[in-house]
């Protein structure tokens, strides 16, 4: 009785709130009302704009995950930024320099032209989120730069794909037995 009650109530001021929100401006939709929440940290209102969005996201392209397509650890932004816009399929996008990374729930995605800053602190951020063991969808481009961001960044991360992983452990061995000129300057 008292959880009727109470679901009754919430009902009320919800109906309440949007008659109001909508007599201030009568094109401010639902959709639109989330939108400015999830921007301003909402996550519930993120994850309702997620959902009514199932089935309808594009998963092909260039994307970073976790391993297995495991559930998200939590939700993980990038350090001192702003969201810039959240999508009505609950995309969230950040600018990073000049190029962007889209934040879809399940993937961390690039520009196909992104640059090398842009690279790792999407897989920064995706471990972060996924853990230690990413997997990296896309183009032979993307999977170059990514191996490349992971031993730039000198982050502790290894890919799902063998091949992007021997790559990896490779550059890095190169990196170790063959010192830039800062660093030799330093020896």
């Amino acid at each position: 009785l008292k959880y009727r009650a109470k679901m009754a109530q919430v009902r009320r001021e919800a109906r309440l709130q949007r008659q109001s929100t909508y007599r201030e401006s009568p094109r401010y939709t639902w959709v639109s009302f989330l939108q400015e929440r999830a921007e301003d940290g909402d996550q519930e209102a993120l994850k309702k704009l997620r959902g009514r969005a199932f089935g309808l996201a594009w998963k092909g392209g260039n994307a970073i995950r976790g391993e297995d397509d495991a559930p998200a650890a939590g939700q993980h932004r990038i350090e001192n930024r702003l969201i810039d816009s959240v999508t009505k399929k609950g995309t969230i996008i950040d600018s990073v320099g000049k190029d962007a990374v889209r934040d879809d729930g399940e993937s961390f995605r690039i520009n196909r032209n992104a640059d090398l800053e842009t690279a790792i602190v999407a897989l920064q951020i995706a471990q972060k989120r996924f853990g230690n063991c990413l997997r990296i969808d896309g183009d032979r481009q993307l999977r170059a730069l990514m191996v490349e961001a992971a031993v730039a960044g000198k982050l502790r991360i290894t890919f799902s794909d063998p091949s992007l992983e021997v790559k990896r452990k490779a550059q890095m061995q190169q990196q170790t037995h063959n010192p830039t000129r800062q660093q030799r300057d330093r020896i």
